[in-house]
C-alpha cells in the first residue's frame, strides 16, 4: 500500500509542474546577460558538503550523512527542481522499494516535494543516465522556502577505501533537451516566476552551485581533526556543547567551519550535526564516557 500511495503522490508533484510555472520557462533557461545576471537582488548558494576523514575512521565508520543544503535565499523561494550526483564507488541508501532513502530537510518544511533516483532516459545516447544521486522535486504555494538543509541522504564508502581516494559530489544542471521529458528541467525561483525569480535562478545556474567531497587521508594530514572541538580552540570543554547547540538551533546565525563541523560530530559520527553531539561533550566533561567520538553510524 505504501508504494502505492508513494507512486500516487510522485505522479501529483510531477503533474503539478506544468500546471504551477509557466511554459516560457521550461523553454528558457536565462535569456539574461551575464551583467543583468550580476545584477540580481537574490545571490543563493547551494552546497554539498566537504568531508576529509582518516582512512581508519572511514573503514571504522564508512556510512555518511551528505546534505544539500541553501543559503541566501530565505523566503524568496517556492520552485526547486535539482539533480545530485554522487561518485560511482558510494552506495547511495535505499528504501524497501529501491528508491534513494532521502529525508526533506527544514528548508522545505512548508513544501510538497518528491525525492527520487537521479536518473533519466537520453535521447542522444538512448540509454538510461543514471547519476548516482537524488532529485529533489519540491513546490509550494507561496515563497516559503529557507535558508538550510534541502534535503539528506546516507551514503556508504567502499571496503576497499584508503588515504588519497577522493570522492565527488556534484551538483548537476539536467538538460532538458536530451531527456525523454519535457518536464524535466534544473530550477530555483520564486512563486510567481518573474523577472526577480527567473534572475534569481538564472545567478544560481552561472554561479550558486558548489559541489563537495568526500576525501580520505592519512592520519597524518588530517592532524586538524580533534574530536569535539567544535570552535577550534584546541580543547574540548562544556563552550563546544554550546557552540553545536546554537548551530543547531540557527546555522545561519551561529555557522561553523566545515573543519567545525566535522569535530562536532561526536555521537553516531556520520550522521551529521545534532544536539545529541552536545550531550556527548557533556558527558565527556563529566567524566561519564572516557573518550569522543562516543558512537559511530553504522
Amino acid at each position: 500500500m505504501m508504494s502505492k500511495l508513494a507512486a500516487l503522490f510522485a505522479a501529483a508533484v510531477v503533474a503539478l509542474v506544468p500546471m504551477q510555472f509557466p511554459a516560457a520557462f521550461a523553454e528558457d533557461k536565462s535569456g539574461f546577460t551575464a551583467e543583468e545576471i550580476e545584477k540580481s537582488e537574490v545571490k543563493p548558494t547551494i552546497s554539498l558538503p566537504k568531508i576529509t576523514i582518516t582512512e581508519e575512521e572511514a573503514k571504522k565508520s564508512p556510512n555518511r550523512r551528505i546534505s544539500l543544503t541553501v543559503e541566501g535565499a530565505s523566503k524568496k523561494f517556492a520552485t526547486v527542481e535539482l539533480w545530485t550526483s554522487f561518485d560511482k564507488r558510494l552506495q547511495v541508501s535505499k528504501d524497501s522499494d529501491g528508491r534513494p532513502s532521502a529525508e526533506k530537510g527544514g528548508s522545505l518544511q512548508y513544501f510538497n516535494s518528491y525525492l527520487c533516483a537521479s536518473k533519466y532516459f537520453d535521447t542522444k545516447t538512448k540509454k538510461i543516465t543514471d547519476l548516482n544521486g537524488v532529485r529533489l522535486i519540491a513546490s509550494a504555494s507561496g515563497n516559503y522556502g529557507v535558508d538550510g538543509e534541502l534535503f539528506s541522504i546516507t551514503v556508504k564508502l567502499p571496503s576497499d577505501v584508503k588515504a588519497g581516494d577522493e570522492f565527488p559530489l556534484e551538483i548537476v544542471d539536467v538538460e532538458r533537451d536530451t531527456v525523454n521529458n519535457k518536464y524535466v528541467n534544473t530550477m530555483f525561483t520564486n512563486q510567481k516566476n518573474d523577472e526577480s525569480g527567473k534572475l534569481m535562478q538564472a545567478w544560481v545556474m552561472k554561479n550558486g552551485f558548489e559541489n563537495g567531497y568526500i576525501r580520505i587521508t592519512d592520519g597524518n594530514t588530517a592532524s586538524s581533526f580533534l574530536a569535539g572541538d567544535a570552535n577550534l580552540d584546541k580543547k574540548v570543554d562544556l563552550s563546544d556543547a554550546l557552540c553545536i547547540l546554537q548551530y543547531v538551533a540557527n546555522a545561519k546565525r551561529f555557522p561553523l567551519t566545515s573543519q567545525a563541523i566535522d569535530n562536532a560530530d561526536v555521537y553516531q559520527r556520520g550522521d551529521g550535526i545534532t544536539a545529541s553531539d552536545a550531550l556527548s561533550i557533556q558527558k565527556l566533561d563529566a567524566k561519564v564516557i572516557k573518550e569522543l567520538p562516543e558512537s559511530y553510524q553504522k
